[in-house]
Formats: structure tokens, C-alpha cells, sequence
């Protein structure tokens, strides 16, 4: 059962539900890594970093008990952030709220709000508390261009129709 320490810092961020006790945050930062439309890789769940988080939403997520990381290294520039997880597809719109085209890809830099809860964890004798990804609006959208893009057209060797079908 989730025994939460409720701090109120900014009261337009932070819902509680009377009946249930549960807690729903609305946090809004720059997304970088969003797998929202298919599981992550590595995790095995949708989710998003929340970077770039003011001062504000960082007490108030500490306040109800989410470790807020600090970019260091290659993440320097993601500053005060949280990994928001799920394992079920969390719902994406756009800023007025239509539905998000499971085709265009959220990428890296993109201005988000996200409903989060705060939710227990334990796995292999650790235990924390982390965010669970309800849903994500994006607000202003940098397009994900991924990195077979990066590189321009050669003169050179060309597969032909014969070569693909062996592949």
C-alpha cells in the first residue's frame, strides 16, 4: 500500500483523489527518449524523460517522495529530470487534446505536460518511489528524424531488385 507524505507546493500541480487517496501530478518539462507508442527496448515499458524541470515541480515531486535525477555527463543538458514508466500505452494528444498519430514520433527537445502518479517499487532488494506515465501532451513538437537521415545520398553502389530479395 502506498503511505505517502502529501507536501503542497503548488496546489495547480498536485490532485488528490478523496475517495481513492490517489495521487495524480501534472509535470511539464522537455521530453528526450519518448517510447510511448511502442515499449522501450531496454525496459520493456512505455516511457518518456521529463527534463528540464523548474524548481517548483522538482520540491513538489520530491514531496511526494520521487528521486529527481540530476543530467551529468552525455545528460548534462536534460538538468533536473524523471523517468516516467508504464507497462500499458499511455494516451498522447495534442495541445488541444485530439488524439496523437501513432506515426509521428515525439522527439528529443519537445515541450511536454504529463500525468504522472507516484508509485512503490521493490525489485532485487532495492525500493523507491517513481512516476507512472498516464499521459502526455505535447505542447511543441521537435519531430524525431532518425539517424539513417543523417546521411546524404552517394554516388556509389546501389542495391538493384535481385540484391533485396536475397536480403
Amino acid at each position: 500500500m502506498l503511505m505517502l507524505k502529501l507536501v503542497l507546493i503548488g496546489p495547480k500541480h498536485i490532485n488528490v483523489n478523496k475517495k481513492t487517496k490517489e495521487i495524480n501530478m501534472i509535470v511539464s518539462g522537455t521530453a528526450k527518449w519518448a517510447s510511448v507508442f511502442k515499449p522501450n527496448d531496454m525496459s520493456n515499458k512505455y516511457q518518456v524523460d521529463i527534463c528540464q524541470l523548474d524548481k517548483e515541480t522538482v520540491k513538489e515531486l520530491e514531496g511526494v517522495g520521487i528521486t529527481v535525477k540530476i543530467g551529468e555527463g552525455k545528460k548534462e543538458d536534460q538538468e533536473s529530470y524523471i523517468t516516467a514508466k508504464t507497462v500499458r500505452p499511455p494516451r498522447v494528444m495534442d495541445s488541444k487534446k485530439n488524439p496523437w498519430p501513432t506515426d509521428k514520433l515525439v522527439g528529443n527537445g519537445s515541450k511536454v505536460k504529463v500525468s504522472v502518479n507516484p508509485y512503490e517499487w521493490n525489485f532485487q532488494g532495492k525500493s523507491g518511489i517513481s512516476a507512472s506515465l498516464n499521459s502526455m501532451m505535447v505542447v511543441k513538437l521537435v519531430e524525431y528524424v532518425g539517424s539513417s537521415d543523417e546521411l546524404d545520398e552517394e554516388d556509389g553502389f546501389v542495391l538493384d531488385d535481385a540484391d533485396m530479395n536475397e536480403l
